[in-house]
């Protein structure tokens, strides 16, 4: 199968998907009974609008809260996030993280660059493909078929 096959097998997927979406959504005009049926972001707005015009509105701020029905403030968020990137990272030394680096760069061995141009024969890009099971310019198919307008046969918005 041809990568032009797959993904075009994929187009169809994705179309079928979304308009299955579009069919669970419903019809905007006669099945919201909200007002504002321009969109189902305006209409929930509205609705939230109500909510809070009714009282009560909103959920406790907690930053002790374990529960669902509190949060954490957003500096409580960020301490929580910025500790558990801290924890991740510990014991690392950036520094060592270079030095790989380098002695990667040093170690070019037939590797490709992806900052300089380089030459490679026939054999030599075989087998790169394979080594990293990349298809060549026959296993792509058309590279100038018109996947937007594949799309647009197949969605029903």
């Amino acid at each position: 199968m041809s990568r032009q096959s797959r993904i075009s097998a994929f187009v169809s997927a994705i179309t079928g998907k979304l308009n299955t979406l579009k069919s669970q959504i419903g019809d905007l005009t006669a099945g919201l009974s909200t007002t504002d049926k321009s969109s189902l972001v305006a209409a929930i707005n509205e609705v939230k609008a109500t909510a809070d015009a009714a009282g009560g509105g909103g959920v406790t701020i907690n930053d002790g809260a374990t529960n669902s029905t509190e949060a954490w403030s957003g500096s409580k968020v960020n301490s929580e996030i910025t500790s558990a990137i801290s924890t991740a990272l510990e014991g690392e030394d950036v520094s060592d993280l270079a030095d790989a680096i380098g002695a990667l760069q040093a170690a070019d061995l037939g590797l490709v660059s992806a900052s300089a141009s380089q030459s490679f024969t026939t054999p030599q890009q075989d087998q790169a493909r394979n080594n990293i099971a990349a298809a060549g310019s026959t296993e792509m198919g058309n590279a100038e078929h018109d996947f937007v307008a594949e799309f647009n046969a197949l969605i029903s918005f």
